[in-house]
């Protein structure tokens, strides 16, 4: 066979195969189906959304890695991760894992690959002057929380149990919503506390409000949230997958070395999520980076976890399985290895570290 014959025969093998492209021509992006557990948009998941392309304001992570990913949003994290279960979506951010094992006991085809919390996000907040010192303090108390059907009920029950008080008798919760409605029904002294998550709290913190937070030793263990991914979807799509958290790991490191910049890119992509209300850009900037810091002290500093971003220490996950089990919030305890890998980390974090550094450090 001549030689221009062979050529010939390897360009056509190449092409039925869809691994040849040729001049003027863009290799199709490999798609990825991201649910966040919110409607809003707020700066605390901006780790999955700065990755988005720069045509559209982000820092192109994603495109980087030959991704195409589409966020949308859901609501609450037992929503979206019932989504991802289903299929309609590849992976979600979750702000807490009792969803995931709740799912896994249930038989869902579940699975986190990759943390972006370590610590604690839940809290039982009191004003800093207030007499209360601890969990015990508030028997007999009111406890607000957003709403009845939200985590704070479990985690505030699970933490008056802990401190030896009658969930069901010694405290008693009250909705008080969120924001505004929740810092005048504190200033009221309506309730005497409320329990909430990080980001929460601090939102009114910026509102002015100064707490005191209160735990309890066994909720202090429990690993906070991160990704959520379908089984399926991670065993058929491995090299996508990888790709995927690679970009999330990339964009981990540039908020965690420059959390003002991250929102402004957080903006420029849902610019939906900039807080109204009147204030200046600058105030905004300062009052939610505050949010964002409340959220980032739940990951390790970032000299522990270089070339870990993403981990998940084994030893953090069955503190996780017990609370959750003692608590009445999983009626049965599964094996920690069907609900959590590490799997993939080394692989997603083969980037240039420094180069992200630098990038989040010089960023404009």
């Amino acid at each position: 066979m001549k030689q221009s014959k062979v050529i010939m025969v390897l360009i056509s093998g190449l092409l039925v195969l869809g691994v040849l492209v040729m001049p003027g021509q863009v290799a199709a992006k490999e798609s990825v189906q991201l649910v966040l557990p919110t409607t809003s948009y707020g700066v605390w998941y901006n780790n999955n959304t700065i990755g988005l392309p720069k045509s559209q304001g982000g820092l192109g992570f994603y495109e980087e890695e030959g991704l195409d990913v589409k966020v949308t949003g859901a609501g609450g994290s037992t929503a979206a991760i019932k989504i991802v279960a289903a299929g309609k979506a590849d992976a979600s951010a979750a702000t807490g894992y009792s969803a995931l094992i709740a799912g896994v006991e249930q038989g869902m085809p579940l699975i986190s690959p990759f943390a972006d919390g370590l610590e604690n996000k839940q809290f039982i907040v009191v004003p800093e002057d207030s007499p209360i010192m601890s969990i015990r303090d508030l028997k007999g108390k009111q406890v607000g929380v957003y709403s009845m059907g939200s985590d704070g009920v479990h985690y505030s029950k699970a933490m008056a149990m802990e401190a030896g008080l009658d969930p069901m008798k010694d405290i008693t919760l009250v909705p008080i919503g969120l924001g505004a409605q929740a810092v005048n029904t504190i200033k009221k002294g309506t309730v005497a506390g409320a329990a909430f998550w990080d980001t929460a709290i601090a939102l009114m913190e910026v509102q002015g409000m100064k707490f005191r937070y209160l735990s309890t030793p066994s909720i202090n263990q429990i690993v906070s949230g991160g990704l959520v991914v379908n089984m399926n979807w991670l065993r058929d799509n491995r090299s996508t997958a990888v790709k995927f958290f690679r970009a999330l790991a990339k964009a981990e490191v540039f908020r965690k070395v420059n959390p003002a910049a991250s929102i402004k890119v957080h903006w420029k992509v849902f610019p939906m999520g900039k807080p109204g209300g009147g204030i200046s850009e600058e105030q905004a900037l300062k009052n939610m980076t505050h949010v964002l810091m409340a959220r980032l002290r739940g990951n390790p500093p970032l000299y522990l976890w270089e070339g870990r971003v993403g981990f998940i220490p084994e030893m953090k996950w069955q503190p996780t399985m017990d609370f959750f089990f003692n608590n009445g919030l999983i009626k049965k305890k599964v094996p920690v290895s069907q609900v959590f890998t590490n799997e993939f980390i080394a692989e997603a974090n083969q980037f240039n570290i420094q180069e992200i550094i630098d990038r989040a450090k010089n960023y404009k």
